[in-house]
């Protein structure tokens, strides 16, 4: 699943509801509690770290953030609401304009979607934006518009194709999260990115993990013997794939039943 900003600056996943405070941490805080955490203590190993991967490790990598699928969206439903024209060339998608031209058309796009599309409307009317030129969090529209395309299919399709935009380049987070992986210090990855950059970077290291998809958190298990990658919102190749508020509710649900388990 992707990510968006909230008004603090912090991420967040775009399915999150009641976004609650996290702690800050530097990379350094991080390694070091990781360490600790894989040295044992009176004969027993303490345990290890379960890992919330998320989008913004992706961005690099050039798969986009919960905000800009929202303005691709969006813009794919603007085009298709505009006049045909023969005499003129058809409309470039969003993806394709250059950096000035995207801007402009963010803007035109955004304010179209505030007056035409009631779902938008009442996101803006309850969040106060009547100017779409103010900073606000467009990211978090991203399960509310999904549900505009009709049927898994479609979305699925929408999002392969946004995907598509990253040509699939590791980057260095899932080389380095892959070797937290083959060294043992984290065996258990929990992420709402779609991508398999992740599963790529372990073959580099001859891992193969057990993969689950949406249907088969369930079967998490906090002790496995096999390194795992849950994809609580399903993989680009799923047959099911989690994004609209009422499939994402359900699969939090699931897994925090599954994690009380644990």
């Amino acid at each position: 699943m992707p990510r968006r900003k909230t008004k603090s600056g912090r991420k967040v996943s775009a399915s999150e509801g009641d976004a609650t405070s996290v702690k800050r941490s530097s990379v350094t805080d991080v390694a070091r509690a990781i360490v600790h955490c894989s040295q044992p203590t009176d004969g027993q190993r303490r345990g290890r770290f379960i890992f919330w991967l998320g989008a913004g490790s992706s961005v690099s990598a050039g798969i986009p953030l919960a905000d800009a699928i929202v303005d691709r969206l969006l813009d794919r439903l603007w085009i298709q609401s505009q006049p045909m024209k023969t005499s003129e060339p058809p409309l470039q998608p969003l993806a394709g304009l250059s950096e000035p031209a995207r801007a402009e058309r963010q803007m035109r796009v955004r304010s179209w979607a505030i007056g035409n599309i009631p779902e938008v409307k009442t996101w803006a009317r309850k969040n106060k934006i009547d100017d779409p030129t103010v900073s606000s969090d467009w990211g978090g529209l991203y399960s509310t518009c999904l549900a505009l395309l009709q049927g898994e299919e479609a979305r699925q399709e929408f999002i392969v194709e946004c995907f598509k935009e990253g040509r699939g380049r590791l980057n260095l987070a899932h080389l380095l999260m892959a070797q937290l992986m083959v060294t043992g210090f984290v065996r258990t990855i929990l992420t709402t990115n779609f991508d398999d950059l992740l599963l790529r970077a372990l073959q580099f290291c001859f891992e193969v993990p057990a993969i689950l998809d949406p249907d088969s958190t369930g079967t998490l298990m906090a002790e496995s013997r096999f390194l795992q990658v849950a994809y609580l919102h399903g993989k680009l190749s799923s047959y099911r794939q989690r994004h609209t508020p009422e499939s994402l509710r359900e699969r939090f649900r699931d897994l925090r039943i599954s994690l009380g388990r644990s």
